[in-house]
């Protein structure tokens, strides 16, 4: 019987050690405890004319719109458009609006100075906590670049692209910018006119800074994106931030637009053989 006691006492202590070890280890492994209010939340994260993090969240202005919401009016479905509401963030750039009824959400984010910035048409359920992407806001880069020449391979498949960027900041800080391409076959395309867009690799160093270099793109995706290769293909080059995004104005719109694109080149064009 002593013994039987003895054994029972021991697992016992085996439990007891087991739970709080469990309960010591759950408290301290560093996981973000869940809140139990609903609504949307996100955070804001802002990059200079540099691409350099920085941390003044003051005068963001953040603009909320719910498109399509909706309420239960006696017993009846009803559908809504909401008027806007102002959304306000902290001093470390997180937002939220808290306990917000079911529909389709839009917001505009921007701050003097900084590209605008815009969700469009989020979903969210009045019974969920919804976070959304972190929000980049930056500003425009200080370079320029020109396309000095094209030409397509033998077989078509690859796009030559000689192209020249000037850094222009009158410091003496490295940055680094991206080169953000416009394919359209209108000879007016630009940012905001065009079918296709591409992004190549960075270019880093000091104000006064030059490089030329080749860069080489596929032709596989001209046709499914809008391209009609039997006719003559115009592009255009931007320079962007380096924390580059860009963001659909609407539901329905069927091009990005990229606020923070500056310096357009010149603009060329090249012809593709109909196979």
């Amino acid at each position: 019987m002593k013994k039987l006691i003895n054994s029972a006492f021991a697992v016992f202590a085996m439990t007891i050690f087991i739970v709080l070890f469990s309960c010591k280890k759950n408290k301290d492994d560093g996981s973000i405890p869940k809140t139990s209010t609903k609504g949307l939340f996100g955070k804001v994260l802002l990059y200079d004319e540099f691409g350099t993090k920085v941390s003044d969240f003051s005068n963001i202005t953040i603009k909320g719109y719910c498109i399509d919401s909706s309420y239960v009016i006696d017993s009846v479905l009803d559908t809504r458009f909401d008027s806007t509401f102002t959304v306000l963030n902290d001093e470390n750039g997180n937002f939220s609006v808290p306990n917000c009824h079911t529909g389709l959400y839009t917001f505009v984010f921007s701050k003097a100075d900084y590209g605008t910035n815009k969700f469009v048409g989020i979903d969210h359920s009045s019974s969920m906590s919804d976070t959304v992407k972190n929000v980049m806001l930056s500003k425009s880069p200080m370079a320029s670049v020109s396309i000095d020449s094209i030409r397509l391979s033998k077989d078509m498949k690859l796009l030559y692209i000689n192209r020249t960027v000037t850094l222009t900041s009158p410091t003496s800080q490295k940055y680094s910018v991206v080169t953000r391409y416009f394919f359209s076959n209108s000879s007016s395309v630009s940012n905001a006119l065009y079918s296709y867009q591409w992004v190549s690799g960075a270019t880093q160093g000091v104000g006064g800074y030059v490089s030329s270099v080749k860069v080489q793109k596929s032709t596989d995706l001209f046709t499914s994106n809008g391209i009609d290769i039997t006719k003559p293909i115009y592009i255009r080059a931007y320079i962007d931030n380096i924390h580059f995004y860009g963001y659909k104005d609407s539901i329905k719109a069927k091009i990005m637009v990229f606020p923070n694109v500056t310096a357009p080149s010149n603009i060329v064009s090249f012809k593709i053989d109909s196979l």
